[in-house]
């Protein structure tokens, strides 16, 4: 049963009404008081977007790192290509000259095939009549032995040895009607040299 409500009043009451609910969500119970408590569907909406704010300034931040990353792999880039461009010149004598060492270690030993060298030689020349091989002393003894030898294919019949003091180990000079053919080594890291100055 409802608790009665006595009220004494010393004027007239023009009409009476009661108020079961608050609009202003002060109920009548608790009135003076303030409701601070929110709503779920509130509060999961203001998690949600500190949490895209939050995704957003990150991909910001990926986005500067990544543009200033690309721009420093540019500049290195560049900075290489200059560097590799004011020293082509040094880089190729120097690779050149390792070369050379190399080729002179591998001579010094024999390390070296005298008669494939005469036969490119011979190859190149303008006609295959009436040539005069001239070679190094050492290397001709070599020469001459590898053409007794029937194993190693077409020999070197029709063309005239000639030991010459002139012409380094492992290099010729092939001497036709139609001009010279020479295989110097000098002349072929020349060559090298030349195609590395140019190389981009």
């Amino acid at each position: 049963m409802p608790a009665q409500i006595t009220v004494q009043v010393d004027r007239q009451i023009a009409s009476i009404g009661f108020l079961e609910d608050s609009p202003s969500g002060v109920s009548p119970d608790n009135a003076g008081q303030t409701n601070d408590i929110q709503p779920p569907d509130v509060k999961t909406k203001a998690a949600s977007k500190a949490l895209a704010q939050n995704l957003e300034t990150q991909i910001e931040l990926f986005s500067e790192a990544n543009d200033t990353l690309n721009a420093l792999i540019a500049r290195l880039n560049q900075h290489s290509n200059e560097i590799f461009t004011k020293h082509k010149e040094e880089i190729a004598k120097l690779s050149v000259e390792i070369a050379r060492k190399i080729l002179a270690q591998r001579i010094d030993k024999g390390d070296y095939d005298i008669e494939h060298i005469v036969k490119e030689a011979i190859n190149n020349a303008p006609t295959s009549e009436n040539l005069v091989v001239h070679v190094n002393p050492e290397d001709l003894a070599l020469l001459k032995l590898a053409c007794g030898r029937t194993d190693r294919g077409d020999n070197l019949d029709g063309v005239k040895l000639f030991a010459d003091t002139k012409i380094g180990r492992a290099e010729c000079l092939v001497e036709s009607p139609k001009g010279l053919i020479e295989s110097r080594i000098s002349e072929q890291l020349e060559q090298v040299a030349n195609a590395l100055k140019k190389a981009q």
